[in-house]
């Protein structure tokens, strides 16, 4: 298979030329109202804009003042110096938020964050959503009801989350994906791994925007330790606040802190899922690779070969004298993860529980981890998932709203169709899918 170019901001038509007019001076207007800035910053700010405007060289990374591992060094020997619509459309938009990141000085304050109030209104704002999805759950698991009928309603309730990013210029009113607009349901292939897997071992969450999908995300991830489906989760955040919604551990530390100051659903949920924190069947794990520009072809050794990252928990541990789901929502046992059980097949023994090579499966929630996942390239839609997943040893189950470019493993009728009904399809939001990839 030939390899097809990077996806670009060269053509004024694109979706990456509609960010740099469009959408970049929005996000810098937005750090100017939250964060006192003195001059030079304003100045500095004015200057990143006008790189992009005008085309200009991308100025270097100043690696001291980002933390290693997000692959700046490398960034800087192959695209400073070009042009920004030379560049790859994706590690542009990674440039662009961390310089704002080093104009800000996030390395000197990890508590800075100049989106936390944007995020927090998105969160105070979805509370009487989450707290309704949490009673849904709960009773889900009270009644017993199994897994394979479950699971199906849970994803499109956590798809519909991914609606919400705040970096677009706006919100799309809605409470469901409809049937129509889903492109790819392969939730029965999800189904047909799992059932005589479970509980896995391990899975892995590649988060994506806090607020209300966060908030879904959580849900589901309680579902998923209290029903047995998994015995561990991994939920991998960023390192440092970007592309204005993504979400980073301080985040999810506010989420679990407003649902323990919500509805008693959600007060139920925090309680478990601080337990789990607790336990170790929970893990938040941040890195500067998810910050970088770099697709996930290109894990660093440190996040597949055992690497105490900055705030991860403390390991499993075994569970004694635990309550059911009648007991204040604690969660079951099922279990403890044991070194290299379950491992996938092609991970070395050995593996420790943060090397991501040895999950059960991936979790990758929406549009920018999907690009990584894929490399955000300029291939036909209807490119088989293999021929570009062929690097990765896991299942991966992808939960996207299509808010770029990029997208591959459509039916051959599909694009065509939808570029006559909605020659926007791409770039939207309007469109998702729930596409699941599992290695031969």
């Amino acid at each position: 298979m030939l390899i097809a170019p990077y996806i670009t901001a060269a053509d004024p038509a694109s979706f990456g030329a509609f960010t740099f007019r469009e959408r970049l001076p929005k996000v810098v207007a937005q750090v100017q109202a939250a964060v006192a800035l003195q001059s030079g910053q304003v100045q500095a700010l004015e200057a990143l804009l006008g790189v992009i405007h005008q085309n200009q060289p991308l100025p270097p990374i100043d690696t001291t003042q980002v933390a290693a591992g997000a692959g700046w060094e490398r960034f800087n020997q192959t695209y400073a110096g070009q042009m920004a619509t030379q560049v790859p459309f994706s590690q542009v938009e990674a440039w662009f938020y961390t310089q704002i990141g080093i104009v800000l000085g996030y390395g000197a304050d990890r508590s800075l964050d100049p989106f936390a109030p944007a995020k927090q209104a998105s969160l105070q704002g979805s509370l009487p959503i989450l707290a309704e999805a949490a009673g849904r759950v709960r009773a889900l698991l009270a009644a017993q009801v199994p897994l394979a009928q479950a699971l199906p309603g849970l994803l499109r309730a956590n798809l519909y989350g991914n609606t919400a990013d705040l970096s677009q210029l706006a919100a799309h009113a809605r409470t469901e994906v409809a049937d129509e607009h889903l492109l790819l349901d392969r939730t029965p292939n999800l189904l047909a791994y799992l059932a005589p897997r479970t509980p896995l071992p391990r899975l892995d969450w590649l988060a994506d925007n806090a607020g209300l999908e966060l908030g879904l995300d959580l849900v589901l991830i309680y579902y998923l330790l209290a029903s047995g489906a998994g015995r561990q989760v991994v939920l991998h955040v960023k390192h440092d606040p970007t592309f204005v919604s993504d979400a980073t551990a301080q985040d999810v530390r506010q989420h679990l802190a407003a649902f323990a100051a919500g509805a008693p659903p959600l007060q139920a949920l925090a309680a478990a899922l601080q337990q789990a924190i607790t336990q170790g069947r929970l893990q938040i794990q941040d890195h500067p690779f998810w910050n970088g520009p770099w697709p996930f072809a290109d894990l660093p050794r440190d996040l597949t070969r055992n690497h105490h990252l900055s705030i991860q928990t403390s390991s499993p541990s075994p569970l004694e004298g635990e309550r059911g789901l009648g007991g204040e929502g604690v969660l079951p046992t099922h279990g403890r993860p044991q070194g290299d059980e379950g491992a996938s097949p092609h991970a070395q023994k050995g593996s420790q529980s943060n090397d991501l090579f040895t999950s059960n499966l991936w979790v990758v929630k929406g549009d920018a981890n999907y690009r990584r996942l894929l490399d955000d390239r300029a291939y036909d839609p209807t490119t088989p998932l293999a021929d570009l997943l062929g690097y990765l040893p896991v299942p991966a189950l992808m939960i996207r709203m299509l808010k770029s470019e990029m997208v591959a493993g459509l039916p051959a009728h599909l694009p065509s169709r939808l570029d006559g009904l909605d020659p926007a399809w791409r770039v939207n939001g309007h469109w998702g899918l729930l596409d699941f990839w599992q290695p031969a």
